[in-house]
Protein backbone atom coordinates (compact mmCIF):
# COMPACT_ATOMS: atom_id res chain seq x y z
CA UNK A 1 0.00 0.00 0.00
CA UNK A 2 1.31 3.26 -0.50
CA UNK A 3 2.08 6.01 1.83
CA UNK A 4 -1.28 8.51 2.24
CA UNK A 5 -1.45 12.00 4.40
CA UNK A 6 -4.70 12.22 6.58
CA UNK A 7 -6.75 15.29 6.30
CA UNK A 8 -7.75 16.98 9.67
CA UNK A 9 -10.35 19.18 10.67
CA UNK A 10 -10.67 20.92 14.13
CA UNK A 11 -13.76 21.80 15.42
CA UNK A 12 -15.51 21.58 19.07
CA UNK A 13 -18.88 20.10 19.76
CA UNK A 14 -20.39 23.25 21.32
CA UNK A 15 -21.52 24.18 17.73
CA UNK A 16 -24.32 21.48 17.59
CA UNK A 17 -24.83 18.63 14.88
CA UNK A 18 -26.03 20.88 12.08
CA UNK A 19 -22.88 23.19 12.08
CA UNK A 20 -20.30 20.20 12.13
CA UNK A 21 -22.03 18.24 9.32
CA UNK A 22 -21.65 21.19 7.21
CA UNK A 23 -18.25 21.42 8.36
CA UNK A 24 -17.42 18.05 7.62
CA UNK A 25 -19.22 18.39 3.93
CA UNK A 26 -16.76 21.51 3.78
CA UNK A 27 -13.66 19.61 4.50
CA UNK A 28 -14.34 16.83 1.97
CA UNK A 29 -14.91 18.81 -0.53
CA UNK A 30 -11.64 20.34 0.08
CA UNK A 31 -10.41 17.21 0.15
CA UNK A 32 -11.47 15.93 -3.16
CA UNK A 33 -10.51 19.12 -4.87
CA UNK A 34 -6.70 18.54 -3.48
CA UNK A 35 -7.13 14.93 -4.68
CA UNK A 36 -8.63 15.99 -7.92
CA UNK A 37 -5.77 18.40 -8.97
CA UNK A 38 -3.56 15.79 -9.39
CA UNK A 39 -0.96 18.17 -8.21
CA UNK A 40 -0.04 16.31 -5.18
CA UNK A 41 2.11 12.68 -4.44
CA UNK A 42 0.37 11.68 -2.56
CA UNK A 43 -3.46 11.07 -1.52
CA UNK A 44 -5.02 12.55 1.06
CA UNK A 45 -7.36 10.87 3.47
CA UNK A 46 -10.44 12.22 4.68
CA UNK A 47 -10.85 11.81 8.50
CA UNK A 48 -14.18 12.88 10.87
CA UNK A 49 -13.79 15.65 12.22
CA UNK A 50 -12.11 16.26 15.86
CA UNK A 51 -13.88 18.21 18.73
CA UNK A 52 -12.38 16.70 22.20
CA UNK A 53 -8.72 15.97 23.42
CA UNK A 54 -9.47 12.43 23.50
CA UNK A 55 -9.77 12.03 20.16
CA UNK A 56 -7.24 14.19 18.49
CA UNK A 57 -4.66 12.37 21.25
CA UNK A 58 -6.22 9.11 19.47
CA UNK A 59 -5.72 9.90 16.03
CA UNK A 60 -2.06 10.86 16.98
CA UNK A 61 -1.16 7.72 18.34
CA UNK A 62 -2.76 5.82 15.36
CA UNK A 63 -0.98 7.81 12.99
CA UNK A 64 2.40 6.85 14.51
CA UNK A 65 1.42 3.46 14.60
CA UNK A 66 0.18 3.41 10.82
CA UNK A 67 3.36 2.73 8.85
CA UNK A 68 1.17 3.92 5.53
CA UNK A 69 0.46 7.47 7.38
CA UNK A 70 3.38 9.35 5.81
CA UNK A 71 1.67 12.67 8.11
CA UNK A 72 -1.13 14.80 8.93
CA UNK A 73 -2.61 18.05 7.19
CA UNK A 74 -4.62 20.00 9.92
CA UNK A 75 -6.81 23.01 9.39
CA UNK A 76 -9.79 24.49 11.53
CA UNK A 77 -12.80 25.19 10.07
CA UNK A 78 -14.19 26.65 13.33
CA UNK A 79 -12.60 28.09 16.28
CA UNK A 80 -11.48 24.86 17.87
CA UNK A 81 -9.91 25.53 21.55
CA UNK A 82 -6.01 25.00 21.10
CA UNK A 83 -5.31 23.11 24.78
CA UNK A 84 -7.77 20.41 23.39
CA UNK A 85 -4.35 19.31 20.80
CA UNK A 86 -1.69 19.48 23.19
CA UNK A 87 -1.69 16.41 24.34
CA UNK A 88 -1.96 14.96 20.93
CA UNK A 89 0.27 17.03 19.59
CA UNK A 90 3.04 16.50 21.88
CA UNK A 91 2.84 12.61 21.35
CA UNK A 92 2.76 12.94 17.48
CA UNK A 93 5.33 11.71 15.86
CA UNK A 94 4.66 12.18 12.54
CA UNK A 95 5.29 15.15 9.92
CA UNK A 96 2.32 17.62 9.94
CA UNK A 97 1.79 20.62 7.61
CA UNK A 98 -0.52 23.37 8.89
CA UNK A 99 -3.07 24.61 6.29
CA UNK A 100 -4.11 27.77 7.40
CA UNK A 101 -7.11 28.32 4.84
CA UNK A 102 -10.77 28.94 4.68
CA UNK A 103 -13.29 27.29 3.03
CA UNK A 104 -14.86 30.22 0.73
CA UNK A 105 -12.38 32.41 -1.49
CA UNK A 106 -14.12 35.47 -1.08
CA UNK A 107 -16.78 36.40 1.70
CA UNK A 108 -20.28 37.14 0.56
CA UNK A 109 -20.77 40.45 2.04
CA UNK A 110 -23.93 40.50 1.13
CA UNK A 111 -25.02 37.77 3.04
CA UNK A 112 -23.09 37.25 6.13
CA UNK A 113 -25.30 36.61 9.23
CA UNK A 114 -24.06 35.00 12.91
CA UNK A 115 -24.70 31.36 10.93
CA UNK A 116 -21.91 32.04 8.47
CA UNK A 117 -19.49 33.40 11.68
CA UNK A 118 -20.11 30.70 13.65
CA UNK A 119 -19.61 27.85 10.79
CA UNK A 120 -16.31 29.93 9.32
CA UNK A 121 -14.06 31.04 12.12
CA UNK A 122 -11.00 29.15 10.15
CA UNK A 123 -9.27 32.44 10.92
CA UNK A 124 -9.47 32.94 14.61
CA UNK A 125 -8.95 28.95 14.69
CA UNK A 126 -5.78 28.87 12.52
CA UNK A 127 -4.16 31.54 15.00
CA UNK A 128 -4.97 30.01 17.35
CA UNK A 129 -3.23 27.23 15.85
CA UNK A 130 -0.06 28.34 15.04
CA UNK A 131 0.12 30.08 18.14
CA UNK A 132 -0.03 26.75 20.62
CA UNK A 133 2.09 24.85 17.70
CA UNK A 134 4.79 27.66 18.04
CA UNK A 135 4.73 27.55 21.94
CA UNK A 136 5.35 23.99 22.08
CA UNK A 137 7.97 24.30 19.73
CA UNK A 138 6.77 21.84 17.19
CA UNK A 139 8.63 21.26 13.74
CA UNK A 140 5.66 21.95 11.04
CA UNK A 141 5.14 23.32 7.93
CA UNK A 142 2.51 26.00 7.83
CA UNK A 143 1.05 26.83 4.21
CA UNK A 144 -1.14 29.93 4.22
CA UNK A 145 -3.73 30.43 1.41
CA UNK A 146 -6.73 29.63 -0.25
CA UNK A 147 -6.81 25.83 -0.87
CA UNK A 148 -8.08 25.94 -4.26
CA UNK A 149 -4.85 28.36 -5.57
CA UNK A 150 -2.52 26.09 -7.23
CA UNK A 151 0.74 27.81 -5.21
CA UNK A 152 -0.91 26.51 -2.14
CA UNK A 153 -1.19 23.20 -3.56
CA UNK A 154 2.49 22.83 -4.75
CA UNK A 155 3.81 24.24 -1.89
CA UNK A 156 1.45 21.35 -0.08
CA UNK A 157 3.17 18.91 -2.72
CA UNK A 158 6.24 20.19 -2.16
CA UNK A 159 6.12 19.15 2.08
CA UNK A 160 5.12 16.10 0.90
CA UNK A 161 7.98 15.17 -1.57
CA UNK A 162 10.45 16.42 1.18
CA UNK A 163 9.23 15.31 4.34
CA UNK A 164 8.81 11.99 2.94
CA UNK A 165 11.52 11.39 0.82
CA UNK A 166 9.39 10.27 -1.70
CA UNK A 167 10.81 11.11 -5.01
CA UNK A 168 13.88 12.19 -6.27
CA UNK A 169 14.91 14.56 -9.42
CA UNK A 170 15.68 13.15 -12.74
CA UNK A 171 18.45 15.85 -12.99
CA UNK A 172 19.48 13.69 -10.05
CA UNK A 173 19.51 10.09 -9.94
CA UNK A 174 21.53 8.34 -12.55
CA UNK A 175 19.13 5.78 -12.38
CA UNK A 176 16.38 4.35 -10.59
CA UNK A 177 15.88 4.45 -7.20
CA UNK A 178 14.77 1.89 -4.55
CA UNK A 179 13.22 1.68 -1.22
CA UNK A 180 15.52 -0.31 1.26
CA UNK A 181 15.13 -0.85 4.63
CA UNK A 182 18.83 -0.32 6.78
CA UNK A 183 19.23 -0.76 10.52
CA UNK A 184 18.66 2.56 12.44
CA UNK A 185 20.06 1.84 15.88
CA UNK A 186 19.21 4.78 17.54
CA UNK A 187 16.29 5.88 19.27
CA UNK A 188 14.62 2.52 19.81
CA UNK A 189 12.10 3.06 16.86
CA UNK A 190 11.67 0.49 13.99
CA UNK A 191 14.48 0.79 11.02
CA UNK A 192 13.09 3.49 8.54
CA UNK A 193 12.59 3.19 5.01
CA UNK A 194 15.30 4.87 3.06
CA UNK A 195 15.56 5.96 -0.60
CA UNK A 196 18.73 5.25 -2.43
CA UNK A 197 19.86 5.93 -5.59
CA UNK A 198 23.30 6.25 -7.36
CA UNK A 199 23.92 9.88 -9.05
CA UNK A 200 25.71 11.33 -11.86
CA UNK A 201 29.56 11.38 -11.46
CA UNK A 202 31.13 14.80 -11.67
CA UNK A 203 31.88 18.00 -9.46
CA UNK A 204 29.44 18.40 -6.21
CA UNK A 205 28.68 20.30 -3.38
CA UNK A 206 28.01 18.68 -0.14
CA UNK A 207 26.26 19.90 2.61
CA UNK A 208 24.33 18.91 5.60
CA UNK A 209 21.68 19.97 7.42
CA UNK A 210 21.35 20.30 11.21
CA UNK A 211 17.97 21.09 13.04
CA UNK A 212 18.74 22.64 16.29
CA UNK A 213 15.34 23.46 16.82
CA UNK A 214 15.76 27.24 18.33
CA UNK A 215 19.81 27.59 18.82
CA UNK A 216 21.24 28.84 16.06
Amino acid sequence: MKPQASGITGSQDLYGESTLNQVAANSREILESLNGSQRLPLKLLFRPTLTRPEEVRALCLQANDDPNCAGLILWMHTFSPSKMWIGGLSALRKPFLHLHTQFNRDLPWSEIDMDFMNLNQSAHGDREAGFIHTRLRLNRKVVVGHWSDEEVQDRIAAWMRVSHMLEVCESIAAGRPSLEIHPLGIGGKEDPVRLVFNAHPGRAVNASLIDLGNRF
